[in-house]
């Protein structure tokens, strides 16, 4: 689509702890304790202190880098410079979504009775 924009609001993911995922074949939902979420469409990557950033386009493959990140606050949240979504864990693990289709949605996000279609 057109990615978030620079100064779409994303700080209610600050303080929240990713409590649920959800994989299936073409999607991966991310549930935090404070009933955001984040229905991903799209590429994203997760990097760790300990392993570079990798690109994952198979969300049964992308799911088994993001269970480590189960119980975790999230410290930082923001709009990356091309339009998707990043957050920082407070194990300093990172997770990116990308705006990675110009037809359909990238991600959608949901909080507090409002939705943001990426």
């Amino acid at each position: 689509m057109h990615g978030l924009k620079k100064t779409e609001n994303v700080s209610f993911f600050v303080g929240a702890v990713l409590t649920n995922i959800c994989v299936g074949r073409h999607d991966l939902i991310l549930d935090f304790d404070n009933e955001a979420r984040i229905t991903i469409e799209s590429f994203f990557t997760v990097s760790t202190g300990f392993l570079p950033s990798k690109i994952y386009e198979d969300f049964v493959e992308g799911c088994q880098a993001l269970l480590p990140l189960l119980g975790e606050l999230v410290a930082d949240a923001n709009v990356s410079s091309v339009g998707g979504l990043v957050l920082l864990f407070e194990s300093q693990a990172r997770l990116e979504i990308f705006d990675s289709n110009e037809q359909y949605e990238s991600f959608l996000i949901t909080y507090n009775g409002k939705q943001i279609a990426v």
